[in-house]
């Protein structure tokens, strides 16, 4: 039985025949010489505008792109990475509510926190909400992207239970 160290996240791509599916793990060991193949998600995010998209990623978030064609790019910042796919009209969106929310999971919050404030200023009434520690256990910090997506870093915090 194989033991799974971290699921790095999924992306479902809607109003595709069938839907696509993408989920990738980091897992340990197998027991028998067998190696692990699935190491990291690279979820697919639509954008309406690449280049808006790029420049909100890299310029506010810190990330870098490595790969650009005139509507993809490959954009990661450490074991963060994300695939922008820019939509012509709804081609790609997905039904009714076209946002979708990503959850990172950060060591630091408080310091990414410090890093990104200043590049933060600028951005629409409560498009930025925390850092604030949640019931749940997680100390978050949200961001809605240009495209109305939400970016959630989060990081597991201690949680006195009654």
């Amino acid at each position: 039985m194989e033991r799974v160290d971290s699921v790095v996240g999924c992306c479902l791509t809607a109003r595709r025949n069938p839907p696509i599916i993408s989920l990738a793990y980091r897992a340990g060991p197998r027991g028998d010489d067998s190696m692990a193949n699935l190491f990291r998600i690279t979820p697919f995010m639509h954008v309406p505008d690449l280049d808006e998209a790029l420049l909100f990623f890299v310029e506010r978030l810190g990330f870098a792109c490595p790969f650009r064609t005139v509507n993809y790019a490959y954009i990661k910042r450490e074991a963060a990475v994300f695939r922008l796919l820019q939509n012509v009209g709804d081609d790609g969106a997905p039904p009714g509510n076209r946002r979708f929310c990503y959850y990172i999971d950060v060591e630091d919050l408080d310091a990414l926190h410090a890093e990104l404030k200043p590049k933060l200023v600028g951005l629409n009434d409560g498009d930025v909400h925390g850092p604030v520690d949640q019931i749940y256990g997680q100390r978050e910090l949200m961001i809605v992207a240009p495209d109305g997506n939400l970016l959630v870093f989060g990081q597991d915090i201690a949680v006195k239970r009654d």
